[in-house]
């Protein structure tokens, strides 16, 4: 028993001696990069303790006794050689790297920020025993120096009023160091990870917003107390223009900017991707224009910015360009022939309705509103006075332009120049009514076939047949002789077979290079006079 009770009153002393010598350092910490040759350590210990301290510097150490007799604090002054000094007191140590200039000091010492630039003014913050804050403590004490008002200048609450600065800012050691820190305002840790700690969500993944990455949380955030919603510097999008100038040179910005959750509306300021978008830019618009995503201008509807400028322009519909200029990024050429349609001088919407599945239609109708189709006498002979229909504009004239005057698809036959479809249609009120012999019709103008027997030619078959229009068109084309396809084309329709051949070459695009296409000489083969 009296063993036991000997070995119970010696483990007491052990850990009486060891709570008796326990150290804890608060100035400077471990690490510390200095500029200064001297160097004031303080640290807390029990009170009237007495502490064995030494150091260590380029080879010497220096040692010595201090008693903790400035209420639970000592104090050591001392000189420092350039490079790492150790520091030690009792069983606590640190280390102190001092660069007299012109070194490279190893990365891991940092200078330190030490709170208003003196530790030696306890009594400001502490009671005289230093056991206590003044006033109260967090954050009162800390108001005595710092303020903590409000950004805005509509705002009339107090920084208390506040549940953020309640439930997180209150207590100042929560993200601050009292005394001395590695980084800038006596931060216990980088500004994002303080937040984080908080908001673990905004943690992993992280945001590619710009300013986030660079400047932290606090880039838009005040993180003690602002007066504005969710702690913001200002209001959006006053905010997000500092950086961003997207829509401030609109004559009308986008109404999505105006008001509510401003940029918020679409961007999350905290998230991932490009333009931080909250949803995929077609179905974000479709948030506020449903109908559009109800029609579609072909596939290009999926991405609305490829037109209009989400933020705004001074062009109308907040387009990026003006209408026509816009148009033609897909619709390429169309505006390139030696004629061009006036109407495109009034921009595309003249004629299209851009967000529109039926464009062709609606074109095809408001050919009316420009052309009387119906009372323009002028107009009416041009077209034989048959019975004009917006819908049949297009079989002769493109919309846009052409390289034949007058705006034609391509080169007219001859009758239809000066509006004469009886020529071939007959007159009446039976000139509209498909010909029963056009052979007969061609040949009342066309006197070839004459010429052809009379010189002992062999006609082409099609042109025995009176098949003239299986080759030509009747009324216009593009192509020489008014044909309906290219030569070699049509050709190959009949002769295809021969065209293979490898005993006929094919490299000629023209086969009237070699044959008359009406008639020749040489048996089959139709071979043009030498």
């Amino acid at each position: 028993m009296t063993r036991f009770l000997l070995a119970s009153v010696a483990v007491a002393l052990a850990l009486t001696c060891a709570s008796a010598t326990e150290v804890e350092f608060i100035s400077p910490r471990n690490g510390m990069l200095t500029t200064d040759d001297t160097l004031v350590v303080i640290g807390q210990a029990q009170r009237g303790q007495r502490l064995h301290w030494s150091v260590r510097r380029e080879g010497i150490t220096e040692s010595d006794t201090v008693t903790a007799d400035w209420g639970n604090l000592f104090e050591i002054f001392v000189l420092l050689d350039p490079g790492v000094n150790r520091i030690r007191v009792e069983d606590s140590s640190l280390e102190v790297f001092y660069d007299p200039g012109g070194g490279e000091p190893p990365p891991e010492f940092r200078p330190q920020f030490v709170h208003a630039g003196d530790l030696a003014l306890c009594e400001d913050c502490h009671d005289p025993r230093h056991v206590r804050l003044l006033d109260g403590g967090y954050p009162w004490v800390c108001f005595g120096c710092h303020l903590v008002i409000s950004a805005n200048p509509a705002n009339a609450s107090e920084a208390q009023d506040d549940p953020h600065f309640r439930a997180a800012v209150a207590d100042c050691s929560r993200c601050h160091e009292p005394h001395l820190s590695a980084d800038p305002k006596l931060l216990r840790a980088p500004v994002t990870h303080l937040c984080t700690e908080c908001h673990p969500k905004r943690r992993d993944p992280p945001s590619t917003h710009l300013a986030l990455q660079e400047g932290g949380c606090t880039a838009c955030h005040d993180p003690h107390f602002s007066g504005y919603p969710a702690s913001l510097h200002q209001r959006l999008p006053g905010l997000c223009q500092k950086c961003h100038d997207q829509g401030l040179a609109a004559g009308e910005p986008h109404p999505a900017l105006i008001g509510g959750a401003s940029c918020g509306t679409c961007h999350d300021p905290h998230g991932r991707g490009e333009s931080l978008l909250v949803d995929q830019a077609g179905a974000l618009c479709a948030r506020c224009h449903p109908q559009i995503t109800r029609h579609g201008h072909g596939n290009v509807l999926a991405d609305c910015g490829s037109c209009h400028d989400p933020h705004g322009t001074r062009e109308a519909g907040m387009l990026r360009t003006g209408a026509p200029l816009r148009c033609l990024a897909c619709h390429e050429g169309v505006d390139r022939g030696t004629t061009r349609h006036a109407a495109l001088g009034e921009g595309c919407q003249a004629c299209h309705r851009p967000h529109d599945d039926d464009n062709r239609r609606r074109a095809r109708e408001s050919c009316a509103g420009c052309h009387d189709l119906g009372g323009n006498r002028e107009l009416a002979s041009l077209h034989g006075n048959l019975n004009l229909t917006a819908a049949a504009c297009g079989l002769c004239h493109p919309p846009h332009s052409s390289e034949v005057p007058r705006l034609l698809r391509g080169t007219l036959h001859q009758p239809l120049t000066q509006g004469n479809c009886s020529s071939c249609h007959g007159g009446g009120e039976d000139r509209s009514t498909v010909i029963a012999a056009p052979a007969q019709r061609c040949r009342m103008c066309h006197d070839f076939e004459k010429t052809l027997r009379a010189g002992g030619a062999q006609l082409h078959q099609p042109l025995l047949d009176g098949k003239c229009t299986a080759c030509h068109d009747p009324h216009l084309s593009m192509r020489p002789a008014l044909l309906r396809f290219t030569e070699k084309k049509l050709c190959s329709a009949c002769h295809g077979d021969r065209l293979g051949a490898t005993s006929h070459p094919t490299t000629q695009e023209e086969c009237r290079t070699c044959h008359d296409p009406h008639g020749g000489y040489g048996g089959a083969n139709l071979l043009a006079p030498p």
